[in-house]
């Protein structure tokens, strides 16, 4: 949103000072660093190799029921 070259020019015009400056700078890496509260990273079925997992473990279940 907003550039290096943005806030030093804003700087140079005496628009915002360098501590302003640094504490902008901090907060905007903060808020980039930091995850969303809501982001949930749920994982279910992200490929196809959860086919041959479900395929051996039935496998190994109906071994299993067979053997006794």
């Amino acid at each position: 949103m907003y550039t290096d070259d943005d806030i030093e020019s804003a700087v140079e015009a005496g628009i915002l000072t360098d501590d302003n400056a640094a504490a902008f700078r901090g907060h905007v890496s903060e808020r980039r660093g930091a995850p969303l509260v809501d982001d949930e990273h749920f994982r279910f079925i992200t490929g196809f190799n959860y086919i041959f997992v479900v395929i051996a473990c039935v496998l190994s279940l109906v071994s299993l029921a067979w053997i006794g």
